[in-house]
């Protein structure tokens, strides 16, 4: 990982951390009686928080999780380092103006009846959307270079099958945030979270003969 990247990751970090810190701080006093009252305010300020404070700490792990993975490959490609650098810097600025748009929210009530749901939706739709395109990118990343004893042509068809899955499902993501209530959204949303994590699995074991010796 560059440099360059970084120090654009450390920024990025520290601001959503000093956001995390100084918002909550200094509307505390309307932000308790929200959350101790049982209206609509209670609700929104309680999602307001958590991504508020949950940001930073999407940032980090996604930073030590790309970068361990980076490392665990002899000889990663170009387009390989490439993308997984992209992928950082494009979570570190949506988690940015994520957190920005809710921490300036914090204690504001339920601004209007409409802007939670079109939130929701907006980022759903903008996640999906973000998803397809790094999922066609993905798609063609070449082999490591330097492995011997691993054939490219397994790296070629996981990558394919990972970086359509991920095209697809983004793509599905951004039509079902326009036209299905929240209600069904919102589990689906969670459905697919958890599967991710078994594909991954299958992934990772796929992809073993790239790795490192030791």
């Amino acid at each position: 990982m560059s440099k360059l990247t970084r120090l654009i990751l450390a920024a990025a970090l520290l601001e959503l951390i000093a956001v995390a810190l100084v918002f909550p701080f200094l509307r505390w006093g309307v932000i308790s009686e929200n959350l101790s009252g049982v209206t609509d305010a209670r609700r929104l300020d309680t999602i307001r928080l958590f991504v508020t404070f949950a940001a930073p700490f999407a940032l980090l792990a996604l930073w030590m999780v790309i970068s361990r993975r980076l490392k665990a490959y002899a000889n990663p490609s170009r387009a390989h380092r490439g993308y997984g650098e992209a992928s950082l810097l494009v979570a570190a600025f949506f988690l940015m103006a994520y957190q920005a748009q809710f921490a300036s929210q914090l204690g504001a009530g339920a601004v209007r009846a409409a802007d939670p749901e079109l939130q929701a939706r907006a980022g759903a739709m903008f996640c999906g959307l973000l998803m397809a395109i790094m999922g066609n990118f993905a798609a063609k990343i070449p082999a490591p270079a330097g492995s011997p004893t691993a054939d490219p042509g397994v790296w070629t068809k996981v990558a394919l099958g990972y970086g359509w899955t991920m095209a697809l499902g983004g793509l599905t993501l951004a039509v079902c945030a326009i036209v299905l209530p929240l209600h069904v959204l919102f589990p689906l949303i969670l459905i697919g979270v958890l599967a991710i994590v078994p594909y991954a699995v299958l992934v990772d074991r796929a992809l073993r003969p790239f790795r490192r010796a030791g």
